[in-house]
């Protein structure tokens, strides 16, 4: 009976088999990585419910996102330590399994005709006492929803940090773009006064204001240069791939939809609703729930014992049962420390409310700032452009000469590239703030189950 037992145990058994990482194979399907993968396409369907631009259309910044979600490390971290804790509400409910004894006695001095041996069983059985399996699934729960809301908040920076780089990339093109224009203007002015010097019409120190004007310029563009080449990297890690691969896909316009400014109902339901506030709510819960469960512990638990002894020719049947008894300690220290635990729990929701008020704030203020900025630089714009129609108009009534004309249009070019990327630092700040104001994002589920297998090197 005991053998059958056994054997209908280990048949109940779940194997799990080995699986060994190989460093090589993981760097070469890193390396390998790509947004034509149709892994990537099959994940984004059914995480995101929409298929990706196809190979000849531009990219915006959601399918970019999309992308991160599936290649970002950090996506694959969250979401294994969410699926681990909801794991954990089924340990924390599981029952105790009985304990099997096989207790034979032997007589050392049996009477005559019978047998020394006298076999018996005792089966133990543990009862939980004073709620303890409830607070155990109570915490696993907790738990469960604050890692939850950790991937939402991991969700919610992978997206933040494309849209970042997605606009420094902007910004940089921008800047190059504009400079490249501009260096070109100053570099005729420059060859301008050149001339004039060679005629004998202006001193070398006249002209040596447009030299230095050109020179800085293109200074100022390798530098362009070099930040788009960086911002071009620095987009490609936040989606997770390499940045040959990035050059493989055109990248959609940037999306200039202007955002509302928060009234105070607004930030109040930020300030709940956040998916590192809801986290962070949920580990309090957790504490609270692993304070109980030490409460519960001050009652001892109970184990029953039944067994079976057969002496002879008769049958005994046994019922123990046993208790821990109270009298040495009732668990003062574990609750202490879960005291503290909670009150740091509540402490640390404290410091992650406070700091996403002070960051709606910030970005509220930065794009107050960069709005007023912006309108600035775009009247400066305006003028300098008027100037330069100025100029061409009394260039063509024989009223201005063509140096004239190229120094207007050079600072034209200047106060236009100031006003753009003045545009573009609002944009990043309206960004800035409607990240800060986002509520947690729902229906993860899919995330939760699929993030972390797709490469399996």
């Amino acid at each position: 009976m005991l053998a059958f037992s056994l054997a209908l145990a280990s048949l109940a058994c779940r194997t799990v088999p080995p699986h060994a990482l190989d460093p090589d194979g993981a760097a070469s399907a890193l390396m390998a990585r790509t947004l034509a993968d149709p892994r990537l396409a099959e994940f984004a369907a059914a995480v995101m419910g929409a298929p990706l631009p196809a190979s000849d259309a531009a990219w915006d910044e959601r399918a970019l996102a999309t992308s991160a979600l599936y290649f970002q490390p950090r996506i694959a971290l969250a979401a294994a330590e969410a699926r681990r804790t909801r794991a954990a509400i089924d340990s924390a409910g599981a029952l105790p399994n009985p304990t099997l004894s096989i207790v034979p006695q032997y007589s050392l001095n049996p009477a005559a005709g019978e047998s020394a041996w006298a076999p018996g069983f005792q089966i133990d059985w543990a009862i939980q006492t004073a709620g303890k399996r409830g607070d155990q699934i109570d915490r696993a729960t907790a738990n469960a929803l604050a890692a939850h809301y950790a991937l939402a908040a991991e969700v919610v920076a992978v997206e933040r940090a494309v849209r970042s780089a997605r606009l420094e990339l902007a910004s940089a093109q921008e800047a190059r773009a504009s400079l490249q224009a501009e260096v070109e203007t100053l570099r005729a002015l420059a060859q301008a006064w050149r001339a004039r010097v060679e005629l004998g019409a202006a001193s070398r120190a006249e002209a040596a204001p447009a030299e230095a004007a050109a020179f800085a310029a293109h200074s100022e563009l390798a530098a362009a240069r070099a930040r788009e080449a960086a911002a071009h990297a620095a987009l490609a890690a936040a989606i997770g791939i390499p940045l040959a691969r990035l050059g493989e896909v055109e990248l959609a316009a940037l999306d200039a939809t202007p955002t509302r400014a928060p009234d105070l109902a607004r930030k109040q339901r930020a300030l709940a609703e956040r998916a590192d506030v809801l986290s962070a709510l949920a580990a309090y819960a957790a504490s609270e729930a692993a304070l109980q469960l030490e409460v519960a512990k001050q009652f001892p638990d109970l184990r029953v014992g039944p067994g079976y002894q057969w002496d002879q020719g008769q049958s005994k049947w046994q019922l123990g049962i046993s208790l821990d008894l109270p009298i040495l300690n009732r668990n003062a220290g574990p609750i202490e420390e879960a005291i503290a635990a909670r009150e740091a729990a509540a402490a640390q929701f404290d410091a992650v409310q406070s700091r996403a008020l002070a960051e709606i704030e910030s970005a509220e203020a930065a794009l107050g700032a960069a709005n007023e900025v912006l309108s600035a630089l775009r009247e400066n714009a305006s003028v300098s452009e008027q100037q330069a129609e100025r100029a061409n108009a009394a260039l063509r009534a024989g009223a201005a000469n063509r140096l004239d004309v190229l120094a207007a249009r050079a600072l034209a070019q200047r106060a236009g590239r100031d006003a753009r990327a003045a545009e573009l630092s609002a944009l990043s700040a309206q960004a800035a703030l409607a990240a800060a104001l986002e509520r947690a994002p729902s229906g993860l589920e899919e995330l939760e189950q699929l993030a972390g297998h797709q490469e399996n090197p």
